[in-house]
């Protein structure tokens, strides 16, 4: 029987009197992530506590469909985030392409990906701003990426005490529930792959 994946124990923190507070825990992945992707969530207890969000590298010009896979994965939801929408634990939300993704008193920004020379890195966006919304109850997940993407965001999160983890690609070669690593700052940019902690 396939092990469970626990949400990270984190510490909460109070982000106004009439708000409680919950984890939110950005997930990045390559453009050939969907099967990491479906491992995490086919092994995520349902309901969660948490909610999730899905970065992935796609051209800006790219009908996604990841929002209908996953949720065959799962019974949480699974959204395309909009401008302005709220974030509400007990869901998975998903960056649509073509956007960076940022977030402010507890609801969603979308912002047109800078088209041009350069590295877009859409998964070191997301957790420098989710870590500055949340602190603590931020948290980072990086299934598998290009370059160094993902390694400003991890610094980020761990900087504000939130929780910061890699997959252990070793292990999910072996067993598809996976299994994780809690990460140094510097643990990503040594692997593309997030292999070397």
């Amino acid at each position: 029987m396939p092990g469970k994946i626990m949400p990270p124990k984190m510490k909460h923190t109070a982000h106004g009197e009439n708000s409680k507070a919950f984890p939110v825990i950005g997930i990045g992945a390559s453009a050939g992530g969907l099967e990491a992707l479906r491992d995490f969530f086919v092994h995520l207890p349902a309901p969660s506590e948490c909610a999730f969000v899905v970065i992935v590298h796609l051209l800006h010009d790219h009908i996604s469909l990841l929002p209908e896979l996953l949720q065959r994965q799962t019974e949480i939801p699974v959204l395309t985030i909009e401008d302005g929408m709220a974030i509400a634990p007990n869901h998975i939300y998903v960056v649509p392409p073509g956007k960076d993704l940022s977030v402010f008193k507890n609801c969603f920004q979308l912002l047109d990906a800078v088209q041009g020379p350069g590295l877009h890195l859409p998964i070191d966006f997301f957790p420098q701003a989710l870590a500055r919304e949340k602190q603590s109850d931020a948290g980072c997940v990086i299934l598998s990426g290009t370059g160094s993407d993902g390694t400003q965001g991890l610094k980020a999160i761990k900087a504000e005490g939130g929780v910061a983890l890699v997959r252990d690609e070793a292990s999910a070669r072996r067993d598809p529930a996976p299994i994780f690593l809690e990460t140094g700052q510097d643990s990503l940019a040594q692997s593309r792959t997030a292999e070397a902690v």
